[in-house]
């Protein structure tokens, strides 16, 4: 048993590595999409509703609800990385804070995608956006 979780976890680890690695080869400066907003989205992982019975236990493996909230990080990260004039698309606020934002967007939105929901996140914090690396940041 604990062989096969082991090889599930590694499974998912390497899914989440690829879907971060596309998301970064798919984005370019600013938005990349076509000019209805419409984008191909890989391991989008499904609804809102999919979404919140990981984040309440109710799926089958317990590993769920941390994949999707790794997802949600990558995800994020490829924005900053991507989007012109962005250290932080979060701004003031922390993951903590952009995923309850989520969950009440889910939460409104059940049978939305979750990759819809981001876009939306993204859309809400984009304003708020920190543009310069602070002073203080700690560096890679």
């Amino acid at each position: 048993m604990e062989r096969i979780m082991r090889h599930n976890i590694s499974f998912r680890t390497k899914y989440l590595e690829l879907v971060i690695g596309l998301i970064l080869l798919m984005t370019s400066t600013g938005y990349g999409a076509d000019a209805e907003r419409n984008y191909r989205v890989y391991g989008g992982l499904g609804s809102c509703n999919m979404y919140l019975n990981a984040l309440s236990g109710k799926t089958a493996m317990n590993a769920d609800k941390q994949y999707y909230i790794k997802w949600i990080e990558g995800y994020l990260t490829a924005i900053n990385l991507k989007t012109s004039d962005t250290y932080d698309i979060l701004g003031k606020a922390d993951i903590d804070g952009a995923l309850a934002w989520l969950r009440n967007y889910c939460n409104d939105n059940p049978r939305r995608s979750l990759s819809y929901a981001i876009d939306a996140l993204i859309d809400e914090f984009y304003t708020k956006r920190i543009t310069k690396e602070p002073a203080d940041a700690m560096k890679r």
